[in-house]
């Protein structure tokens, strides 16, 4: 999942909380492929830093990884917004990070559990929740100079090879993108710099990694090779997952507005899905 530069956003920064997912999702990656940097903001420098908090801390748990990717995507959206609330719907997250919809959805209850965000209802049952980056008393403070750098702001959806179960796991896509290309680094370090445990990471790149030459051992540590993500993908089954998750969520909206046009109340839509897509 690289990162790179968004688009600056301060013209629809509050237009945002009042679009639909479609809207939002195509917002999103619309601005995701503009090359320019990020006007610096006291708003942006206050997200950044919890955005530096959270890829420093350990995300223990078998949900320790999914929450922690959900979390950033969730504050690097409201980076390129230039706001602490944003509209995030479980399937627009649930395209950019490569998981099921439910499993989006439980993620961002943990975080609102847990103190992380704050969930804000949607101006009209059209639209998606709104969810508030909650800043901690540490983190009120400068905790950069200048322009907002690139690796604090929008991200890529996750690559088809690290969606589904026939994928690399979402683990593997935290130390690949911690992997240099030309500066060896080991288990040890990379693991002090993702959050996971060091056997952990070892097992990553001994495995995963290492089979899908992703990974390569040297004298003085592991390296990243030049290995095609698009050919693993194939190789693993998994090319087109994005799209398809795209389509199977379009197809969702359109259900639920439908539902919506006959008088459906949102929280019978599951024990009603059935029935409308039989008589879409």
């Amino acid at each position: 999942m690289s990162v790179i530069e968004a688009g600056t956003m301060a013209d629809v920064a509050v237009g945002l909380l009042n679009l639909d997912d479609l809207e939002l999702n195509a917002l999103l990656e619309r601005e995701a492929r503009r090359q320019v940097e990020l006007k610096p903001t006291r708003t942006r420098e206050r997200l950044a830093a919890e955005l530096e908090w959270a890829n420093r801390q350990a995300w223990p748990g078998r949900s320790g990884t999914t929450d922690r990717l959900t979390y950033t995507a969730v504050v690097n959206t409201a980076i390129a917004a230039n706001e602490l609330t944003v509209g995030m719907s479980r399937y627009t997250l649930s395209e950019f990070v490569g998981i099921a919809p439910a499993t989006a959805y439980r993620s961002l209850e943990r975080h609102v559990r847990q103190g992380r965000l704050l969930r804000h209802p949607p101006a009209s049952i059209e639209l998606a929740s709104r969810y508030e980056v909650v800043l901690r008393n540490e983190t009120r403070r400068n905790p950069s100079q200048g322009t907002v750098v690139s690796s604090l702001v929008m991200q890529q959806p996750v690559h088809d090879a690290f969606r589904t179960r026939q994928g690399l796991s979402k683990t593997a896509l935290l130390v690949i993108e911690a992997l240099d290309f030309e500066h060896p680094q080991t288990a040890a370090e990379l693991a002090r710099k993702i959050g996971k445990h060091r056997s952990t990471i070892g097992r990553i790149l001994s495995g995963q990694l290492f089979s899908a030459g992703l990974a390569l051992e040297t004298s003085n540590g592991w390296l990243r090779t030049d290995a095609s993500l698009d050919e693993l993908a194939v190789d693993l089954g998994t090319s087109g997952a994005a799209e398809r998750t795209r389509k199977r969520n379009a197809e969702q909206r359109e259900l639920y507005r439908l539902g919506l046009e006959r008088g459906m109340k949102p929280r019978h839509w599951r024990d009603r899905e059935r029935s409308f897509r039989e008589s879409a």
